[in-house]
């Protein structure tokens, strides 16, 4: 999830300072990184469930958390300033 998190600010920069076709290479990188750091918080919450350490699974499930409520929303941005282009 922190590599999706990489890409999708890496993708926010190059929608704001590529050409026009680096753009929209932007706003698809954004999307791809957004979709797989769904799916990886998908994963966690569902396999936090089955650890035994608690603590931990709390740990991970709000690190997740924390994740997904940065970059969904840049990942976004990101998408709505290439397609309003």
């Amino acid at each position: 999830m922190t590599a999706c998190g990489e890409g999708i600010a890496l993708a926010a920069e190059y929608a704001e300072k590529g050409s026009v076709l680096a753009r929209s290479d932007a706003g698809c990188a954004a999307l791809f990184c957004k979709a797989a750091m769904q799916a990886a918080g998908l994963n966690v919450k569902v396999n936090t469930r089955l650890m035994a350490d608690k603590a931990h699974a709390d740990a991970l499930e709000a690190r997740a958390e924390q994740l997904l409520a940065e970059f969904v929303p840049q990942a976004d941005r990101v998408y709505q300033t290439v397609s309003n282009e």
